[in-house]
């Protein structure tokens, strides 16, 4: 029945993609269902659902064109970096020989140097972590950026790599997603805000119900930086403490305060509560921030659950809310919604947007990327 419904569609299919976006949250999955038309840059949600765990989800009936699978920073590394070589014959075209051994030699370089790294990141050992998958995103001759490097010539060699490692004890779960789309991707979730909202040394902080989690944009590599143990919840702690409640009263009075249903005085004493949480939270943040960050450097920050107030704080030339919506609105994408979904946010659901034209964010060089395939089969699982 599945193999049916999927033979009707490829002969009724166009331009435009059906898309699965899984995300991964700190106690639950967000699932979202679009329709992504990249030529003419429009985006309708279809459907949008939370559920408990990646391995109760069931297997839609009909295969989707593609699933993006958004994997938490402890589950995934995502890693864009840059490899330098040198050619030893630079007055020669390159051929496609010596283009198969610069790839070859230019993974062994970016694995050798991130290899460990997010084995420790991820607190497993390195004999138990995978290389899901890895693609080039950019290739230079020098200072000329080039998509088929073969018949030019040139010393300088740059590969700029676009990688994602998960845990060997991750890789039996998400390989079950790979036969409900034709294309099937796995990356680090909140690493591809990186790529829509960062120019140089930016620094983009996610902030969850538990957990923050700071990625830093460079100009020879873009990664995971820190975490933090801050959320939603250190809030709600805070709040429960002060008024010697349990946290499930202080969300419904975290939640009555949002909704503006309690009194103006109470919500002041609320907001004065919540402000020196954030003020504490920034401070936190202050040292890393501080350490990265250029003078035109820009902190984005997404926040995954509302605040009235947060606009007063981060609204900054060199600091301010994640704006994905308005970023990718000014690249010419239309965004629209289903009448029928009513709990997706373009607000708070940056991530999933960011996630949707997350395949249509960088060049495709097709030619390398076959050959880089054919090199690197045996490290990718199921490749």
């Amino acid at each position: 029945m599945v193999n049916l419904l999927n033979k009707i569609s490829n002969l009724f299919g166009g331009k435009t993609e059906r898309c699965l976006v899984i995300e991964e949250l700190d106690h639950c999955v967000e699932v979202v269902a679009a329709q992504v038309d990249n030529l003419d840059k429009k985006i309708m949600i279809e459907k949008s659902r939370k559920s408990g765990r990646l391995n109760n989800l069931r297997r839609p009936l009909r295969q989707y064109d593609r699933l993006i699978l958004g994997l938490n920073s402890k589950k995934a590394t995502t890693i864009e970096s840059i490899v330098n070589l040198k050619r030893s014959e630079p007055t020669i075209p390159l051929n496609e020989t010596e283009i198969d051994n610069l790839l070859f030699r230019g993974l062994w370089e970016f694995l050798n140097h991130y290899r460990s790294w997010a084995a420790k990141k991820m607190n497993v050992a390195e004999m138990d972590l995978i290389l899901f998958n890895v693609e080039v995103v950019d290739v230079r001759l020098g200072n000329h950026h080039v998509f088929n490097p073969e018949g030019f010539r040139g010393k300088d060699f740059s590969l700029r790599f676009r990688g994602t490692f998960i845990p060997r004890s991750v890789s039996q779960l998400v390989e079950k997603f790979r036969v409900w789309a034709k294309d099937f991707i796995v990356v680090e979730a909140t690493a591809i805000l990186v790529s829509i909202l960062a120019s140089l040394n930016d620094l983009v902080v996610s902030v969850s119900d538990e957990y923050t989690t700071v990625f830093v944009y460079k100009e020879d590599e873009s990664l995971y930086l820190k975490g933090y143990d801050w959320g939603r919840v250190r809030i709600l702690d805070e709040l429960a403490k002060d008024l010697r409640i349990d946290n499930d009263v202080a969300s419904q009075i975290l939640n009555s305060y949002i909704e503006l249903r309690i009194s103006s005085k109470f919500q002041r004493f609320i907001e004065q509560k919540i402000r020196k949480q954030v003020k504490d939270f920034l401070k936190m943040l202050s040292p890393t921030y501080s350490s990265i960050s250029g003078l035109k450097s820009t902190t984005h920050f997404l926040f995954r659950f509302n605040l009235p107030f947060l606009e007063t704080f981060f609204n900054r030339v060199h600091f301010r809310l994640a704006a994905v919506c308005e970023t990718l609105r000014l690249q010419g994408f239309s965004i629209d919604i289903n009448k029928r979904v009513k709990d997706f946010s373009v607000k708070l659901n940056q991530n999933i947007l960011a996630l949707l034209v997350y395949p249509f964010s960088a060049p495709k060089y097709e030619f390398l990327n076959q050959l880089l395939r054919r090199r690197a089969k045996w490290l990718i699982a199921n490749n």
